[in-house]
């Protein structure tokens, strides 16, 4: 059966591959299917694009900020195709209902699916009922069919190596991501990850690992087909298995390629920070979220302390590691002052770069169920989490959330760096050059933000 995936980037800042579509492809591919991939940055593309591609079925991947946009395109497709549509993703792994919003979607896919996906294309190959397909919900007339979730592929060795050949090598980069893990054993009120352990529960082990020998070898086979500057090891927490990270480490020094991975602070330690270093470790990124310790505490179930985060850091800079923090703004119950301490806390740890968000109240997370009860929800959706607030918050407007996360970069960095504020505000600049420059009054606002660079007091208007 051919296959196409088609992957929405509409409205968005990165659009970069996908891991789940990788693996879908390559699970599809080795049962002998074919697959293709439509990566769709505008909407008002579809209609030229997908002349371009002949298929049986489609395979939508959506977020929730994509959602809206699937939706759309469902629609046009199944009204010009008459094709079985299906889609899967966090949003309807977390919001499976989300089948009832539209008429042109026949399935959702809950969690995991290269096994139930693969056993679905089989059904409708042969001609076999394929109604209850483990992990699937179908739209069929005016019923919806619900069945349970595909247990876990606990041996992820089992699994082929990502298919990254269905990408355009723009979409990879020229250092590309990997995850050797699958599950996380926190449960951050903003994350998916407390719905995915109670969806998967008594369906096998929750948190597993490549093999190290399968790790490096599909490193290998990467490095092979494509032309990399250095690698991003995109697991969510590179230290949680310390044996594993060691093994790893022993057998990667013979890549000789750098590569940037994620660390969790209160497990960073100088032995491993050194491990990583001898590895061939460019950088180490950490989540910080907040520099409000009782904030990121009882809000954001994040439990590492603002010591432990600065003692992380710490261990980085002086194994010879670059360091990169993870930020978000506009939390419930967090407000200008409360967010000043993110600023102070990146201040002190001085990361060589960083990233802030907005942050999103997903459906069926704690802290998106938090949201709607409070009635904080302003709008439907944002097609990505670097543009605006959709909260009305109390203490915090979406105005002054966009001006916080718009001016932090600068504000961080001119406690330290004079060189990387200013190349951060010229970045600023330049982002935003479809304004019009004929607006003396926004010239002469830009003009004294370059004149307070090297002042003390931080920009927020």
């Amino acid at each position: 059966m051919r296959v196409l995936f088609i992957y929405p980037n509409i409205n968005t800042i990165y659009s970069n591959w996908n891991y789940g579509i990788a693996s879908l492809s390559a699970v599809l591919k080795r049962g002998g299917h074919e697959t293709s991939l439509l990566n769709l940055t505008r909407l008002n593309e579809l209609p030229i694009k997908i002349k371009n591609f002949k298929f049986d079925m489609i395979a939508i991947s959506s977020s929730s900020n994509q959602w809206p946009y699937s939706k759309q395109i469902a629609k046009y497709l199944k009204r010009k195709y008459v094709k079985m549509i299906l889609v899967g993703g966090p949003h309807v792994t977390v919001y499976p209902d989300a089948i009832k919003e539209t008429k042109y979607i026949d399935g959702v896919c809950i969690g995991e699916g290269e096994l139930p996906l693969l056993k679905l294309i089989d059904c409708l190959e042969n001609q076999r009922a394929y109604e209850n397909t483990q992990s699937f919900w179908f739209s069929i007339g005016d019923q919806i069919i619900k069945n349970e979730v595909h247990p876990l592929v606990e041996n992820l060795d089992e699994l082929p190596f990502p298919d990254r050949s269905i990408f355009n090598y723009k979409d990879i980069f020229d250092y590309p991501g990997f995850i050797f893990a699958r599950g996380c054993p926190y449960n951050c009120t903003y994350c998916i990850n407390h719905k995915l352990q109670k969806i998967y529960q008594n369906k096998g082990k929750f948190i597993r690992f490549r093999s190290v020998e399968k790790a490096i070898k599909e490193i290998e086979m990467t490095i092979a087909d494509f032309k990399i500057r250095k690698l991003y090891i995109d697991n969510d927490t590179f230290n949680m298995n310390y044996e594993w990270l060691k093994n790893f480490c022993e057998a990667y020094e013979s890549i000789r390629l750098p590569f940037i991975c994620n660390l969790r602070a209160e497990g960073v330690t100088e032995e491993i920070t050194q491990m990583l270093k001898r590895a061939g470790c460019e950088q180490v990124n950490i989540g910080l979220e907040t520099g409000d310790f009782s904030l990121r505490k009882s809000i954001l179930n994040r439990k590492m302390s603002n010591k432990q985060i600065i003692s992380a850091f710490k261990m980085a800079k002086k194994a010879g590691l670059k360091t990169f923090s993870f930020n978000m703004v506009g939390f419930p119950e967090e407000t200008p002052t409360r967010f000043q301490k993110t600023i102070l806390l990146n201040s002190i740890i001085k990361p060589e770069n960083m990233q802030i968000s907005i942050f999103y109240p997903y459906l069926g997370t704690v802290l998106g169920d938090y949201c709607k009860e409070k009635n904080y929800i302003k709008k439907e959706f944002q097609p990505n989490i670097f543009t605006n607030s959709i909260l009305n918050l109390p203490n915090f407007s979406a105005k002054d959330i966009k001006r916080a996360q718009k001016w932090f970069n600068f504000n961080v960095f001119k406690t330290y760096s004079r060189k990387k504020a200013l190349f951060s505000l010229l970045q600023f600049i330049s982002a935003f050059n479809q304004l019009n420059y004929n607006n003396q009054s926004l010239i002469r606002r830009l003009l004294q933000y370059l004149k307070n660079l090297f002042h003390k007091k931080l920009i927020y208007n």
